[in-house]
């Protein structure tokens, strides 16, 4: 077999091999869900939970990405829920939605599980987190136990298991 032979099996074999990675790592999800956006726009949805190393590593991907995006993309994210544990920080993520303090809690959150490795895993140390960070504990808790954050984390439980993560 001469060397352009080889060369383009390597390339066939390789393009295989890519192809099947791609359909065991996507999945259609089928029905097609919902979109939260307007007309004419690109919903983006990540849906990641504060306590995976692997929504942490991808963190810095996703904020270069939305430097970049295009006008016509819309990004959500939605918190994954899988066990009641997960719950907690579910909360904070929309309590910090809520009390517009997104850019001072999302980044540092995940630095404090992952960097500093702090258990933050129940109301009373993320109203202390928060409270570190400018957030009056007052509203951390008042927000964190109402009918508001109680909605957004039964409609983040349900799309995760209609977008079937």
């Amino acid at each position: 077999m001469n060397v352009l032979m080889r060369q383009s099996l390597a390339a066939l074999l390789l393009l295989f091999s890519i192809q099947a990675l791609a359909e065991d790592l996507y999945k259609i999800i089928d029905p097609a869900q919902p979109t939260q956006v307007a007309a004419g726009k690109i919903e983006v949805v990540e849906v990641f939970w504060y306590g995976c190393p692997h929504c942490y590593d991808f963190e810095v991907y996703v904020v270069e990405w939305l430097e970049k995006k295009s006008e016509n993309v819309e990004f959500l994210r939605i918190l994954g829920i899988f066990i009641d544990q997960w719950i907690p920080l579910a909360r904070a993520y929309y309590v910090a939605e809520q009390l517009d303090a997104i850019e001072s809690i999302h980044k540092p959150l995940f630095e404090a599980i992952h960097k500093e490795k702090r258990n933050l895993n129940d109301q009373e140390s993320l109203a202390k987190f928060f409270a570190e960070h400018g957030i009056d504990e007052k509203a951390f808790n008042d927000t964190y136990n109402s009918d508001a954050i109680n909605d957004m984390v039964k409609k983040a439980f349900v799309a995760g298991r209609r977008y079937q993560v």
